[in-house]
Parts: C-alpha cells; structure tokens; sequence
C-alpha cells in the first residue's frame, strides 16, 4: 500500500485545482475590457510602428518612428505613440495620443511644426463615449503661405488633393477610430507619382461593458438598452497591432503590406 498515500495527495490536488478553475470561471462571465492599437503611419507600401495595448494584457504601450519618407517628395522628422488600457470595475476604457512632428510633404510645398490628438473610448454602466477629447495643428503652411487648422479641417492643396486632419469615425458601441493626418490624393498626375491615400498617426480603440453581477437568486440584472454583448480581453496583446480594420469613413489605404 505504498501508493495510497501519494494518490490521495495527486487527487486532492487535481481536486483543489479544478475548484479554482471554477471559481475563476465563475466570477469572470463577461469582464469589461478595453483594446488601444496605434500606427504612426500608413503608408502605401505598409505600415509603420504599429503598437497595442489590452486590458489584461500589457496595459500600456509607448513608441514611434522617425525618419520617414512619403512618396511624393516628403519627410517626417518623428511620429510618437502612446497607448493605455484597462479596466474600472464594469467600465472598459482606452487612450491613445499621437504626436506628429516636422512634417514637409509634396517637395517642401507643405510644411507641418507638428499635429497633436488624444483619442478616448470608455463603456460601461452609465453609458459609453469615444472620440478626440484633445487635438492641435501647428505651424502649417502650403506653398509659404501660414493656413489655420484644427479638428476636422479639410485643407485643399492645388494640384495635388486635401490635407484632412483630426477626423475621426466612432462606432457608437465603444469604439473609435480617428486620423492625425490624412493626405488625399485627387489629382490623376499625382496620383500617379504618389499613389494611395496615406495617413500620418492612425488610432483605433475598442471598449466594452462587463456584465451585471449575479442576483441572490441566481440571475443577471438586465443590460442597459441599446448596448452590445460584452467582449472579454484576448491574452497578452502581441507587440505589434493585428490586421488593419478599416473605417471607410476615414479613407485609409486599401492595402496594407504582411
């Protein structure tokens, strides 16, 4: 009977490891979350720097690019990310804040000092938000001449297109997407030189709700009307951000490079 002893050690154990499995799965039904991605850019031939941040996952991510070079006759002195994610009790909540800075684009006719956007999405309880809470354009000429911008601005450069900065498209769920700038390209001769429409600090945040808590008699209170099922956080977010998800409402590249 040399075995008895430990068997019934191996069998409390399992006992008491699959006690704490349930109960794990027990007080995590539908746990609010939050999910920030960023890209300094998106360019036609791919993306750059792209980061995310998870609740659950690493919360915080920081970090950027310089040096780049647009098609067109452009550069870019530094693009800068910072993301957050996490939790409040039921309320999911994400951040993201770009920084844009010494931008000339299209051979030195467009000159930016710098673009700054703080995006914000939160859902829970008392209702759910998401869109630019903080943004700035500073230092913008076009062909010498000093041009005011802000949110929403559509600046037309002649020859060439639209400068579109500080757009968003918010999903009315928890989510948000949101453009520091956009470069658009309209005319058919540049077109040809530059390509697609590229975009210069893209954010994309996702919240969600958690459920209710259990009732003494072993229901749920009912959700508040008109929100969706509430979304769980995936394990530790990747470094790098998945797959774009495009808003069409933004005009984003088509193509993005694996």
């Amino acid at each position: 009977m040399p075995l008895v002893k430990p068997v019934r050690a191996l069998v409390a154990l399992l006992l008491g490891a699959l006690a704490l499995a349930s109960a794990a799965a027990a007080a995590d039904p539908g746990t609010a979350s939050g999910r920030a991605v960023g890209y300094a850019a998106l360019l036609p031939a791919g993306t750059q720097g792209a980061l995310s941040a998870v609740s659950g996952g690493p919360e915080e991510r920081s970090g950027g690019v310089s040096g780049l070079r647009p098609a067109g006759g452009g550069s870019v002195a530094r693009v800068d990310l910072d993301l957050g994610a996490g939790t409040d009790g039921r309320t999911g909540r994400a951040e993201g804040t770009v920084s844009v800075a010494g931008v000339s684009l299209l051979d030195g006719r467009v000159h930016i000092d710098a673009v700054r956007m703080t995006v914000r999405a939160s859902d829970g309880p008392s209702g759910g938000s998401a869109g630019i809470s903080d943004a700035s354009v500073s230092g913008l000429t076009i062909d010498g001449a000093a041009v005011a911008a802000g949110r929403g601005s559509r600046v037309e450069v002649p020859g060439i297109g639209a400068l579109v900065f500080l757009e968003e498209a918010a999903d009315g769920a928890g989510g948000v997407q949101a453009n520091a700038l956009r470069v658009e390209v309209t005319d058919p001769s540049a077109a040809a030189l530059i390509g697609q429409p590229f975009v210069l600090g893209h954010v994309e945040l996702q919240t969600a709700e958690g459920a209710a808590p259990e009732t003494d008699a072993g229901t749920t209170t009912a959700p508040r009307a008109g929100t969706a099922p509430a979304r769980t956080a995936t394990d530790e977010a990747p470094v790098t951000a998945p797959p774009l998800a495009t808003a069409p409402a933004l005009g984003l590249p088509r193509r993005v490079a694996r």
